[in-house]
């Protein structure tokens, strides 16, 4: 499974005009096994927002490199969330009260095609179907239904009004996060943009990091407030590339590169296996995860292996004697210390 990013950020009108920095942050993050999108805003009133915005986006991912986290209830997981975000911001250096920030993020399993999302605070987050049909995902849970409050990450209200989405991308071509400066992108009235945008992001990168450039450069006029926006698109299915170009036209359609080798013709000619290689193998993160004994269900959920292809990715690291297969479970062999 293959994505697109795109992400913008703008400094409000307030900010700028009083020569104070932008006070959202937000990142992106990509390997073999997961990708990340998330955003943070930090509070105007507090004097340690920016502090409080990075904060938690590093606690967001840590949290996301725990393979263990797609086996989680959602219970579960707002205690493991809010854990993060708690230690995060205590290793400031300001004081606990006044780090005041919201977030959002996404997380994507590339290997069970699952999805787990969260919002804590005035953040929003956004899907779109394969028809690239806009649906608002998570949007703000406010106490008393006041318009101005909001909730922050280090309240004690947060693990309360957190709000956890978890599903699968089967319907799904794209996920968008914005901080509430940018909030008119989701409104009825700008479905179009939204959608147009969307496309773009999976037929052309470039084309839409304009785009989205142009309609950060209008949304900025109307507000005061930093605003930042951060889409995450699919760009490997081909029905979504089909949808995209219908959308847009093919003037802007930019084809998808080239499958890489499979398992088996990227292997033909290898008659043994190298030291570097086992090298290699054992300091992966995959060699943490089985010093506990897993099923394949658990290396599959946990984003390790394809529900495909449990035999062939497992298959080196067997032949290599660094796991062994006994009783339905992968696990650790004793080799000294290959390991460490």
């Amino acid at each position: 499974m293959e994505f697109n990013f795109i992400n913008e950020t703008r400094t409000g009108k307030r900010h700028f005009s009083l020569g104070k920095a932008n006070e959202d942050v937000y990142h992106v993050y990509e390997d073999d096994r997961i990708a990340i999108a998330v955003v943070s805003d930090g509070a105007s009133q507090s004097p340690c927002a920016i502090a409080a915005a990075t904060a938690n986006v590093e606690a967001v991912i840590e949290v996301a490199k725990d393979p263990d986290i797609w086996t989680m209830k959602n219970k579960h997981l707002k205690l493991r969330f809010m854990e993060s975000f708690e230690q995060s911001l205590k290793r400031q250096p300001y004081n606990y009260e006044l780090l005041c920030a919201t977030c959002a993020a996404v997380i994507v399993n590339k290997y069970s095609e699952e999805y787990i999302a969260l919002s804590v605070g005035d953040c929003m987050i956004a899907s779109l179907n394969r028809s690239f049909e806009p649906e608002l995902l998570l949007s703000p849970r406010n106490l008393f239904f006041q318009k101005n409050r909001t909730v922050f990450t280090n309240a004690e209200t947060s693990i309360v009004l957190m709000k956890i989405c978890t599903g699968k991308l089967d319907n799904i071509a794209a996920i968008t996060l914005i901080t509430d400066g940018a909030q008119q992108l989701f409104e009825i009235d700008n479905t179009e943009e939204l959608t147009r945008l969307a496309a773009l992001n999976v037929m052309n990168n470039e084309t839409a990091r304009s785009e989205l450039n142009k309609q950060i450069e209008e949304m900025s006029e109307s507000t005061s407030d930093d605003l930042t926006v951060v889409m995450i698109s699919i760009s490997d299915d081909q029905s979504i590339i089909d949808k995209a170009v219908e959308i847009c036209g093919e003037e802007v359609y930019t084809s998808i590169s080239a499958p890489t080798m499979s398992y088996e013709e990227n292997n033909q000619n290898e008659t043994e296996i190298s030291d570097e290689t086992i090298v290699e193998y054992s300091k992966s993160s995959i060699i943490e995860f089985l010093k506990t004994p897993r099923t394949a269900e658990e290396l599959i959920i946990s984003g390790y292996c394809h529900k495909n292809e449990i035999v062939t990715s497992m298959f080196l690291l067997i032949d290599c004697g660094i796991v062994e297969y006994s009783n339905y479970m992968f696990r650790l062999r004793s080799r000294g210390d290959i390991y460490e």
